[in-house]
């Protein structure tokens, strides 16, 4: 190809290249090298050009084609560069959807379920237990590696020598027969745990797991106890699994169960649901004929709530890695020579001819290589071949017969090399993962076949979106969330790959039967400043507001500012939210008629501290509020309101009922309103005040936040309800989990 510079992404425009008849329209190729490549779009093959018959060395092919596709950067390529199907890096097609189909599976042996029954725990505050050694307790924001412990706590110890004795006794006592768990953590710094059950013969446990962030879990001591009195001695022991970093023990419960049939719920909620988080293992992890076969059993046949996440929905490509590599040239050889290549132990033999130019031996080594090893990717060029990894984890050794010479590159074949990132693709179709479009149309079948209406919700959040789509600072940080996640801003970049997402959604829901409700989940701008000022200063946004007004964007530094520091400016903000809402419901009904849309607002993110405190996030309040949410008249059928710092951190009742009453309060009508009440973080939310006031006033939809804390935790069904509730003054450390804002607790109200 001729030489061509970096142009914007998008960008339409002629390119020259030699051999290029193959090349189609409609088809994606790669430009590059072995370091560095670009995506483009073949849009037309205008054919082969010959300015002088004679001389083949003027011909070219003349092609129009668009720059920077699947989210790649156009750069400026010299002469001669390569235009190929495949990566010129790895080797591989990024335009083929990965999928694997599973035939001829038998589940074989016992498939009934059984479930424990209601017996209580024995947790490890219960007078039963008696402790021998030193123990370590656990409240919740101690830096222990969960706070998924039963009520919140926990101890644990950790001997330091053989007769260092560490164990509890439990004397308990059960009606009946019944198997016994012990509820403790598994991890890689967890040891080794001798448990005798009445005097009986010590039974070894061994604590270890080699997982990232280990788990809490059920460890079964027992099975088929008589029923009557038993005592239970359970000794951390000075021993541990080789790979293990520690002896821990961690004590929760003890637990005897009587294996049963599942129950009946006990009672049926049709306005209740709990949320499922696409991200979590409660949410991708499991199939969706699991999550609604545990909301049935719990009795919630609420309209559900369905957060697809920042993480695991969207389409992404590697960036910032490094791949192991080296080149080996050809040096002198003679006919019928032998040559011959050992990459890890297998060795490639290739006998030259006499007649062969050494270009041409390369090329057949090149192909020798990359059918043998699908581990590298070779290329050749003239009489060399360049072996690189096809992943950054991949090393190979390599050895060659005296004619060739091996320069190991940066990092050599042997070493691995720097595993990057993974950066969302915003431009290409379908955005969406094949798993993920799989996922929700198994869950919509799910919810239609139970009768569960659902509302599938995204919000502005991305983990490693491209750089351009990312909301920003007065001084152009982007604004990143410890999620991890950036929160994207408004612009067309961003409209048209969340409209995408949003169709493609609604098409699974659709093919499903169910009908298609999706949600604006946290459709805001970033709530909190740095030190420079507000999250709204992207070059998209900024730019609008100057072709629009003809004056630079007004610099609000917090979120307490006034929207009349410049009204323009804040109802600009204000109104683009609205105009891409607009969007993205104008583009989904070209291909949905029907379909009905929702929008999720966070009062204690916007309000903080309620007017007239100088707390009150006054900006917050204008800016992400559009006015076309106050009503249904615009195409948003229903409002839901949350407030987690309020009902989770605070537990604030007032502030709660503020929450739960806030799109009354705006005019709607209580069968247009839904309240999204958080069970997450600490071990005792106030879920009966929020289920209880929620009630009481009649709106259309409840639902807590999450399915998986509601598992985790195991909160109670039937759910309890109080009539009268009092606030509480307790501090917790903030949340780790998506969709909480990043706030500081404030000090609660008097109900």
């Amino acid at each position: 190809m001729a030489s061509v510079a970096a142009s914007p992404p998008g960008t339409e425009e002629e390119w020259h290249a030699i051999d290029a008849e193959a090349m189609l329209a409609g088809l994606k190729y790669y430009v590059g090298t072995s370091n560095a490549e670009e995506r483009i779009m073949c849009l037309a093959n205008f054919g082969l050009v010959q300015p002088d018959l004679e001389d083949p060395a003027t011909w070219f092919y003349r092609l129009l084609v668009r720059r920077g596709e699947d989210s790649s950067a156009p750069q400026a390529w010299p002469p001669d560069t390569r235009i190929q199907r495949i990566s010129t890096i790895t080797g591989t097609r990024s335009d083929i959807e990965w999928q694997v189909r599973i035939s001829n599976l038998t589940v074989t042996g016992d498939r009934t379920l059984k479930v424990g029954g209601d017996a209580p725990r024995i947790e490890e505050s219960d007078g039963r237990c008696r402790y021998e050694g030193f123990w370590e307790d656990y409240r919740y924001g101690a830096d222990w590696p969960t706070q998924w412990w039963s009520l919140g706590h926990a101890r644990r110890c950790a001997p330091n020598a053989t007769q260092d004795q560490r164990a509890v006794t439990i004397r308990y006592s059960h009606p009946r027969e019944h198997d016994l768990y012990l509820g403790t953590w598994l991890g890689r710094d967890a040891g080794r745990i001798e448990v005798s059950i009445d005097g009986g013969m010590p039974v070894v446990h061994d604590l270890y797991l080699n997982d990232y962030n280990g788990l809490a879990a059920m460890k079964r001591l027992a099975a088929a106890l008589p029923g009557g009195t038993h005592s239970v001695e359970i000794r951390a022991l000075f021993d541990k699994h080789p790979s293990s970093n520690g002896y821990y023990f961690y004590f929760d419960y003890v637990w005897p169960l009587e294996p049963q049939d599942p129950p009946d719920p006990p009672k049926v909620y049709p306005d209740v649901s709990a949320a499922i988080d696409f991200d979590t293992d409660h949410g991708y992890k499991k199939p969706p004929a699991w999550h609604v076969w545990h909301l049935k059993q719990l009795g919630f046949m609420g309209h559900a709530d369905v957060y697809m996440g920042v993480f695991w929905n969207n389409k992404r490509r590697r960036i910032e890695a490094t791949y192991p590599n080296c080149t080996v040239a050809i040096n002198a050889w003679e006919p019928d020579q032998p040559l011959w290549i050992n990459l890890s132990g297998t060795t490639l033999y290739f006998s030259p001819g006499a007649g062969l130019a050494t270009e041409d031996i390369a090329a057949h080594l090149r192909a020798m290589i990359n059918v043998t090893f699908p581990g590298v990717w070779c290329t050749s060029e003239g009489i060399s071949i360049h072996i690189r990894s096809r992943a950054p984890s991949y090393t190979f050794t390599i050895s060659a017969s005296p004619q060739l010479s091996i320069s190991q590159g940066a990092p050599p074949l042997d070493q691995p090399g720097a595993e990057g990132d993974w950066e969302m693709i915003d431009t290409i179709s379908p955005v969406m993962t094949h798993g993920a479009r799989n996922w929700i149309r198994d869950l919509a079948r799910e919810f239609k076949q139970a009768g569960i209406g659902a509302s599938f919700a995204f919000s502005m959040e991305c983990y490693r979106p491209p750089v351009a789509m990312a909301a920003r600072y007065w001084d152009g940080e982007p604004v990143f969330l410890p999620i991890p996640s950036h929160q994207m801003h408004f612009g067309p970049r961003v409209r048209n790959y969340l409209k995408q997402m949003y169709k493609e959604c609604a098409d699974e829901i659709a093919a499903a039967g169910l009908p298609v409700v999706l949600q604006f989940g946290e459709t805001q701008w970033w709530y909190f400043p740095n030190a420079s000022g507000m999250p709204f200063y992207d070059d998209d946004t900024k730019a609008a507001f100057q072709a629009r007004y003809g004056r630079p964007l007004h610099r609000f530094l917090a979120n307490t500012d006034s929207a009349h520091d410049d009204i323009e400016a804040a109802d600009f903000l204000r109104d683009r939210i609205w105009e891409y809402c607009a969007e993205v419901i104008s583009y989904v009904h070209r291909f949905h008629a029907t379909a009905v849309f929702e929008c999720l607002w966070p009062l204690d993110a916007n309000q903080g501290k309620p007017a007239p405190s100088p707390e009150f996030r006054a900006l917050n309040f204008h800016v992400n509020l559009p006015n076309e949410w106050k009503t249904s008249g615009y195409g948003v059928k229903y409002f839901r309101a949350e407030g987690f710092d309020y009902d989770v951190w605070q537990k604030n009742t007032r502030l709660m009922r503020q929450t739960l009453e806030f799109p009354l309060k705006l005019g709607r009508p209580a069968s247009e309103c839904m309240y999204l009440a958080g069970i997450y973080g600490p071990p005792d939310p106030p879920m009966r005040e929020a289920y209880g006031m929620w009630r009481n006033r009649g709106l259309y939809s409840f639902c807590f936040w999450a399915f998986d804390q509601f598992c985790l935790n195991s909160r109670p069904v039937p759910l309890e309800v109080t009539t009268q509730s009092t606030a509480t003054l307790v501090s917790y450390r903030l949340p780790r989990a998506a969709r909480s804002p990043e706030a500081p607790v404030a000090v609660a109200y008097a109900p």
